[in-house]
Protein backbone atom coordinates (compact mmCIF):
# COMPACT_ATOMS: atom_id res chain seq x y z
CA UNK A 1 0.00 0.00 0.00
CA UNK A 2 1.52 3.93 -0.96
CA UNK A 3 2.59 5.23 1.99
CA UNK A 4 2.04 9.23 2.20
CA UNK A 5 4.87 11.26 1.98
CA UNK A 6 4.83 14.11 4.81
CA UNK A 7 6.75 17.22 4.45
CA UNK A 8 7.89 18.13 7.97
CA UNK A 9 9.37 21.96 8.26
CA UNK A 10 10.95 23.32 10.85
CA UNK A 11 12.12 27.01 10.95
CA UNK A 12 14.57 27.85 13.34
CA UNK A 13 16.56 31.10 14.65
CA UNK A 14 19.18 30.62 16.96
CA UNK A 15 17.48 27.71 18.64
CA UNK A 16 20.58 25.65 19.59
CA UNK A 17 19.45 25.18 23.28
CA UNK A 18 15.93 22.93 21.77
CA UNK A 19 16.53 22.23 18.31
CA UNK A 20 18.21 18.86 19.21
CA UNK A 21 14.70 17.98 21.20
CA UNK A 22 12.89 19.13 18.01
CA UNK A 23 14.76 16.96 15.30
CA UNK A 24 15.04 14.11 17.66
CA UNK A 25 11.02 14.17 18.24
CA UNK A 26 10.95 13.85 14.46
CA UNK A 27 13.27 11.17 13.76
CA UNK A 28 11.52 8.98 16.24
CA UNK A 29 8.12 9.31 15.03
CA UNK A 30 6.44 5.77 14.41
CA UNK A 31 5.45 6.22 11.05
CA UNK A 32 8.79 7.30 9.41
CA UNK A 33 7.59 8.28 5.78
CA UNK A 34 8.75 11.78 5.80
CA UNK A 35 11.13 14.36 4.71
CA UNK A 36 12.38 16.99 7.08
CA UNK A 37 12.84 20.17 6.12
CA UNK A 38 14.84 22.64 8.20
CA UNK A 39 15.10 26.67 7.18
CA UNK A 40 17.60 28.54 9.14
CA UNK A 41 16.66 31.78 9.69
CA UNK A 42 20.12 33.42 9.51
CA UNK A 43 20.80 31.88 13.40
CA UNK A 44 24.52 33.47 14.84
CA UNK A 45 24.89 30.38 17.02
CA UNK A 46 25.56 27.17 16.67
CA UNK A 47 22.52 25.84 15.39
CA UNK A 48 24.36 24.63 12.17
CA UNK A 49 26.90 22.60 14.26
CA UNK A 50 24.04 20.45 15.95
CA UNK A 51 22.08 20.11 12.40
CA UNK A 52 25.08 18.68 11.04
CA UNK A 53 25.80 15.83 13.55
CA UNK A 54 22.72 14.12 12.47
CA UNK A 55 23.08 11.46 9.46
CA UNK A 56 19.88 11.23 8.25
CA UNK A 57 19.02 11.22 3.64
CA UNK A 58 15.34 12.40 5.39
CA UNK A 59 17.07 15.97 6.56
CA UNK A 60 17.67 18.51 4.38
CA UNK A 61 19.24 21.44 5.41
CA UNK A 62 18.69 25.39 4.17
CA UNK A 63 20.30 28.56 5.55
CA UNK A 64 18.71 31.96 4.49
CA UNK A 65 19.14 34.95 5.91
CA UNK A 66 16.68 36.52 8.52
CA UNK A 67 14.18 37.35 6.83
CA UNK A 68 11.89 36.01 9.44
CA UNK A 69 9.68 32.92 10.35
CA UNK A 70 7.00 33.46 7.86
CA UNK A 71 9.40 34.09 4.97
CA UNK A 72 10.88 30.64 6.46
CA UNK A 73 7.76 28.89 6.31
CA UNK A 74 7.02 29.71 2.66
CA UNK A 75 10.62 28.59 1.82
CA UNK A 76 10.17 25.35 3.01
CA UNK A 77 6.68 24.76 1.60
CA UNK A 78 8.37 25.48 -1.79
CA UNK A 79 10.82 22.80 -0.69
CA UNK A 80 8.51 20.44 0.21
CA UNK A 81 7.97 17.42 -1.91
CA UNK A 82 4.83 15.52 0.24
CA UNK A 83 1.63 15.07 0.03
CA UNK A 84 0.51 16.40 3.52
CA UNK A 85 2.74 19.37 5.38
CA UNK A 86 3.29 19.71 9.41
CA UNK A 87 5.06 22.86 10.57
CA UNK A 88 7.36 22.13 14.26
CA UNK A 89 8.74 24.84 16.05
CA UNK A 90 12.34 24.40 16.47
CA UNK A 91 12.00 24.31 20.74
CA UNK A 92 8.77 21.89 20.39
CA UNK A 93 8.26 18.34 20.62
CA UNK A 94 6.23 15.79 19.13
CA UNK A 95 4.81 12.90 20.75
CA UNK A 96 6.30 9.77 19.06
CA UNK A 97 2.94 8.36 17.04
CA UNK A 98 1.75 12.13 16.61
CA UNK A 99 2.75 11.72 12.39
CA UNK A 100 0.77 8.28 12.86
CA UNK A 101 -2.20 9.54 14.12
CA UNK A 102 -2.72 12.79 11.61
CA UNK A 103 -1.56 10.92 8.80
CA UNK A 104 -4.31 7.66 9.31
CA UNK A 105 -7.30 10.50 9.64
CA UNK A 106 -5.81 12.31 6.30
CA UNK A 107 -5.68 8.94 4.41
CA UNK A 108 -9.05 7.85 5.39
CA UNK A 109 -10.68 10.87 5.41
CA UNK A 110 -10.31 12.86 1.90
CA UNK A 111 -12.66 15.53 2.59
CA UNK A 112 -10.33 16.77 5.67
CA UNK A 113 -8.32 19.09 4.85
CA UNK A 114 -6.56 19.66 8.39
CA UNK A 115 -6.24 17.45 11.39
CA UNK A 116 -4.78 18.89 14.79
CA UNK A 117 -4.13 18.00 18.14
CA UNK A 118 -4.08 19.10 21.87
CA UNK A 119 -1.07 21.03 23.33
CA UNK A 120 0.92 20.41 26.38
CA UNK A 121 2.95 23.18 27.97
CA UNK A 122 7.03 22.05 28.64
CA UNK A 123 9.31 24.27 30.19
CA UNK A 124 12.94 24.66 29.49
CA UNK A 125 13.71 21.46 31.35
CA UNK A 126 11.29 19.49 29.38
CA UNK A 127 8.81 19.18 32.08
CA UNK A 128 5.17 19.76 32.14
CA UNK A 129 3.64 22.53 33.40
CA UNK A 130 0.34 22.99 32.04
CA UNK A 131 -2.26 21.86 28.90
CA UNK A 132 -3.94 24.11 26.81
CA UNK A 133 -7.67 23.31 26.80
CA UNK A 134 -8.99 21.02 24.32
CA UNK A 135 -11.56 22.20 21.86
CA UNK A 136 -12.65 19.53 19.64
CA UNK A 137 -13.72 21.61 16.70
CA UNK A 138 -14.34 19.29 13.87
CA UNK A 139 -15.91 20.02 10.20
CA UNK A 140 -16.54 23.28 8.76
CA UNK A 141 -14.62 25.72 11.91
CA UNK A 142 -14.31 28.92 10.62
CA UNK A 143 -16.18 30.60 12.92
CA UNK A 144 -15.48 29.40 15.88
CA UNK A 145 -12.03 29.44 14.74
CA UNK A 146 -12.42 33.50 14.19
CA UNK A 147 -13.66 33.79 17.34
CA UNK A 148 -10.94 32.00 19.35
CA UNK A 149 -7.68 30.47 17.82
CA UNK A 150 -8.38 26.81 19.15
CA UNK A 151 -5.29 25.53 17.56
CA UNK A 152 -2.94 27.85 19.67
CA UNK A 153 0.30 27.13 17.72
CA UNK A 154 1.79 26.13 14.60
CA UNK A 155 2.77 23.28 15.58
CA UNK A 156 -0.39 21.13 16.36
CA UNK A 157 -1.49 20.34 12.70
CA UNK A 158 -1.17 18.70 9.17
CA UNK A 159 -2.47 19.77 6.46
CA UNK A 160 -2.81 18.93 3.03
CA UNK A 161 -0.97 21.24 0.07
CA UNK A 162 -3.78 21.25 -2.07
CA UNK A 163 -4.54 23.58 -4.66
CA UNK A 164 -6.55 25.64 -1.32
CA UNK A 165 -3.12 26.55 -1.19
CA UNK A 166 -2.75 28.37 -4.41
CA UNK A 167 -6.57 30.36 -3.34
CA UNK A 168 -5.56 31.96 -0.16
CA UNK A 169 -1.40 31.85 -0.80
CA UNK A 170 0.63 30.67 2.01
CA UNK A 171 1.59 32.74 5.07
CA UNK A 172 1.64 36.53 5.01
CA UNK A 173 5.07 37.78 5.22
CA UNK A 174 3.94 41.13 6.47
CA UNK A 175 2.40 39.76 9.50
CA UNK A 176 4.36 39.16 12.58
CA UNK A 177 2.18 38.01 15.05
CA UNK A 178 -0.42 35.38 15.20
CA UNK A 179 0.77 34.03 11.87
CA UNK A 180 -0.60 30.59 12.52
CA UNK A 181 -4.31 31.96 13.12
CA UNK A 182 -4.14 34.27 10.07
CA UNK A 183 -2.63 30.88 8.01
CA UNK A 184 -5.18 28.90 9.61
CA UNK A 185 -7.96 30.94 9.33
CA UNK A 186 -7.97 31.17 5.47
CA UNK A 187 -7.00 27.54 5.03
CA UNK A 188 -10.16 27.13 7.05
CA UNK A 189 -12.37 28.55 4.35
CA UNK A 190 -11.65 25.76 2.04
CA UNK A 191 -11.05 22.88 4.01
CA UNK A 192 -12.18 20.86 6.82
CA UNK A 193 -10.71 20.17 9.94
CA UNK A 194 -10.48 17.20 12.25
CA UNK A 195 -9.44 17.33 16.08
CA UNK A 196 -7.64 14.49 17.67
CA UNK A 197 -8.57 15.34 21.34
CA UNK A 198 -5.07 14.35 22.74
CA UNK A 199 -1.61 15.63 23.96
CA UNK A 200 0.52 14.46 21.08
CA UNK A 201 2.31 18.32 21.30
CA UNK A 202 4.56 19.47 24.01
CA UNK A 203 5.07 23.64 23.49
CA UNK A 204 7.97 25.10 25.25
CA UNK A 205 7.07 27.94 27.52
CA UNK A 206 10.13 30.03 27.65
CA UNK A 207 11.32 33.67 28.41
CA UNK A 208 11.11 34.59 24.70
CA UNK A 209 7.52 32.85 23.97
CA UNK A 210 6.06 34.71 27.35
CA UNK A 211 7.30 38.00 25.95
CA UNK A 212 4.23 40.09 25.04
CA UNK A 213 4.70 43.28 22.82
CA UNK A 214 1.10 45.05 23.35
CA UNK A 215 1.18 46.81 20.09
CA UNK A 216 2.12 44.12 18.00
CA UNK A 217 -0.52 42.07 19.40
CA UNK A 218 -2.81 45.17 18.74
CA UNK A 219 -1.79 45.50 15.15
CA UNK A 220 -1.43 41.95 14.05
CA UNK A 221 -4.78 41.18 15.37
CA UNK A 222 -6.80 43.82 13.43
CA UNK A 223 -4.86 43.42 10.22
CA UNK A 224 -5.56 39.97 9.90
CA UNK A 225 -9.34 40.46 10.39
CA UNK A 226 -9.32 43.31 8.24
CA UNK A 227 -7.63 41.51 5.69
CA UNK A 228 -9.72 38.14 6.25
CA UNK A 229 -12.71 39.80 5.64
CA UNK A 230 -11.63 42.08 2.50
CA UNK A 231 -12.24 38.52 1.00
CA UNK A 232 -15.03 38.22 -1.41
CA UNK A 233 -15.41 35.14 -1.87
CA UNK A 234 -16.30 34.63 2.30
CA UNK A 235 -20.17 33.08 2.41
CA UNK A 236 -22.56 35.27 4.24
CA UNK A 237 -22.50 32.67 6.66
CA UNK A 238 -19.08 33.78 7.82
CA UNK A 239 -19.70 37.53 6.86
CA UNK A 240 -22.23 37.55 9.75
CA UNK A 241 -19.84 37.17 12.55
CA UNK A 242 -17.57 39.82 11.56
CA UNK A 243 -18.56 42.25 14.42
CA UNK A 244 -18.19 39.43 16.97
CA UNK A 245 -14.88 38.54 15.58
CA UNK A 246 -13.57 41.85 15.58
CA UNK A 247 -15.46 42.31 19.49
CA UNK A 248 -14.20 39.34 20.73
CA UNK A 249 -10.34 40.28 18.93
CA UNK A 250 -11.28 43.64 21.56
CA UNK A 251 -11.69 41.38 24.69
CA UNK A 252 -8.16 39.57 24.15
CA UNK A 253 -6.64 42.26 24.45
CA UNK A 254 -8.25 43.49 27.57
CA UNK A 255 -7.70 39.96 29.33
CA UNK A 256 -4.12 40.01 28.30
CA UNK A 257 -3.93 44.02 29.19
CA UNK A 258 -5.56 42.86 32.55
CA UNK A 259 -3.51 40.00 32.74
CA UNK A 260 -0.68 41.80 32.69
CA UNK A 261 -1.66 44.68 35.53
CA UNK A 262 -2.80 47.18 33.27
CA UNK A 263 -5.96 47.71 34.52
CA UNK A 264 -7.00 51.44 32.35
CA UNK A 265 -6.13 49.80 29.01
CA UNK A 266 -7.88 46.97 29.75
CA UNK A 267 -11.08 48.58 30.38
CA UNK A 268 -10.84 50.66 27.72
CA UNK A 269 -10.56 47.94 25.43
CA UNK A 270 -13.60 45.92 27.33
CA UNK A 271 -15.71 48.78 26.38
CA UNK A 272 -14.51 48.87 22.98
CA UNK A 273 -15.46 45.19 22.36
CA UNK A 274 -19.31 45.52 23.61
CA UNK A 275 -19.49 49.24 21.53
CA UNK A 276 -18.39 46.64 18.77
CA UNK A 277 -21.60 44.10 19.64
CA UNK A 278 -23.58 43.58 22.59
CA UNK A 279 -23.39 40.38 21.62
CA UNK A 280 -20.32 39.59 22.97
CA UNK A 281 -22.64 39.85 26.22
CA UNK A 282 -23.68 35.71 25.57
CA UNK A 283 -19.75 35.09 25.11
CA UNK A 284 -19.01 33.83 28.73
CA UNK A 285 -15.64 35.23 29.15
CA UNK A 286 -16.62 38.45 27.41
CA UNK A 287 -18.93 39.07 30.62
CA UNK A 288 -16.18 37.88 32.59
CA UNK A 289 -13.89 39.81 31.51
CA UNK A 290 -16.22 42.84 31.63
CA UNK A 291 -16.87 41.99 35.35
CA UNK A 292 -13.07 41.86 36.30
CA UNK A 293 -12.14 44.97 34.51
CA UNK A 294 -14.17 47.23 36.86
CA UNK A 295 -13.97 45.61 40.01
CA UNK A 296 -12.03 47.45 42.98
CA UNK A 297 -8.64 46.44 42.37
CA UNK A 298 -8.06 44.72 46.17
CA UNK A 299 -11.10 42.63 45.49
CA UNK A 300 -9.78 41.80 42.18
CA UNK A 301 -6.37 40.48 43.74
CA UNK A 302 -8.00 38.84 46.05
CA UNK A 303 -10.29 37.12 44.21
CA UNK A 304 -7.58 35.79 41.75
CA UNK A 305 -5.81 34.48 44.76
CA UNK A 306 -8.52 32.83 46.01
CA UNK A 307 -8.94 30.90 42.59
CA UNK A 308 -5.49 29.96 42.59
CA UNK A 309 -5.47 28.42 45.61
CA UNK A 310 -8.40 26.81 45.37
CA UNK A 311 -6.84 25.51 42.16
CA UNK A 312 -3.52 24.25 44.31
CA UNK A 313 -5.66 22.85 46.55
CA UNK A 314 -7.46 20.69 44.65
CA UNK A 315 -4.23 19.12 42.81
CA UNK A 316 -3.00 18.05 46.14
CA UNK A 317 -5.91 16.29 47.57
CA UNK A 318 -6.12 14.73 44.05
CA UNK A 319 -2.88 13.71 44.22
CA UNK A 320 -2.88 12.56 47.99
CA UNK A 321 -6.03 10.86 47.10
CA UNK A 322 -3.95 9.20 44.14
Amino acid sequence: MKKSLVSVIITTYNRADYIKYSIDSVLKQTYDFFELIIIDDGSTDNTVDIIKTYNDKRIRYFYQRNFGQNFARNYGLQLSKGEYAAFLDSDDVWEINKLEKQVAILDKHRNIGLVYCATAIIDRYNSIVGKQKIYNYSGKVTKQLLLLNFLYNGSCAMFRINDSLYKIGMFDESIKRMTDWEFYLKYSVHNEFYCIPEYLLKYRMHSSTMSFNYMDYLASGFKILDKFFRNKDLPASIIKYKDLAYAMRYRYLAQRFLDNGKYIEARAYIIKAFAQTGNIIWEKEGIFTFIKCFLPYRLFKFISYLKKYLCQEIIRLRAKGA
